[in-house]
């Protein structure tokens, strides 16, 4: 008899603790709180470090730098004056000029006559090229001419060729011509003029 009432009894307990156990789950899982989501905030832009230049290094003169003394100056030496280029005196040529030019007559006929003109050679150097002038004031005219080129009418002017063009210290070149006169007599006084000739 003893053991049916504990039985019973155990079955009681132990439905009850079971009982007990069923009711308090659900409301053990309606107090559980969903795990709060941290919030998260925004942090801000990441701007990329700021490069710092470097002042170029200024070099500055050291003690050690070398400036060249200045050289000791020379004595001043008194300095001579130019000496003035010698002036050539007005009453002698150049050897350029010693070149006597003569107008020379050598025969005449009622209308005509012949001539010549000799340039002479007084100087020391030699003359390389001449070129003479002439002119017959009575009007008398040169119609030949030979060892001369001849050109102009009186004036007329008588140019070296090829062959007579030098001539050398101490001598004569001649070149000959034939006319007819201006007047009765045969032309005088006539002055032969030229770069080269006497004055």
């Amino acid at each position: 008899m003893k053991k049916s009432l504990l039985l019973v009894l155990l079955l009681f307990l132990v439905a009850g603790t079971v009982l007990l156990v069923v009711n308090r789950e659900p409301s053990t899982a309606n107090k559980i709180s969903p795990t709060p989501v941290p919030k998260v905030t925004e942090s801000p832009p990441v701007q990329p470090p700021k490069l710092q230049l470097e002042k170029p290094v200024e070099k500055t003169a050291t003690s050690q730098t070398s400036i060249p003394s200045p050289a000791p100056s020379a004595q001043a030496q008194p300095v001579a004056p130019p000496k003035e280029p010698a002036q050539p005196k007005p009453d002698k040529p150049t050897d350029k000029q010693f070149l006597l030019c003569e107008h020379i007559i050598s025969s005449v006929t009622q209308y005509g006559f012949t001539g010549e003109i000799r340039l002479i050679n007084k100087g020391n150097h030699p003359v390389n090229g001449w070129s003479v002038t002439w002119e017959y004031p009575d009007g008398s005219a040169i119609i030949d001419a030979d060892d001369v080129a001849l050109s102009g009418n009186n004036p007329y002017t008588g140019e070296y060729l090829s062959w007579n063009a030098e001539i050398a210290p101490g001598q004569t070149v001649t070149f000959k011509f034939s006319g007819v006169k201006g007047g009765e007599n045969a032309p005088l006084g006539v002055k032969v003029t030229g770069e080269s000739c006497m004055n």
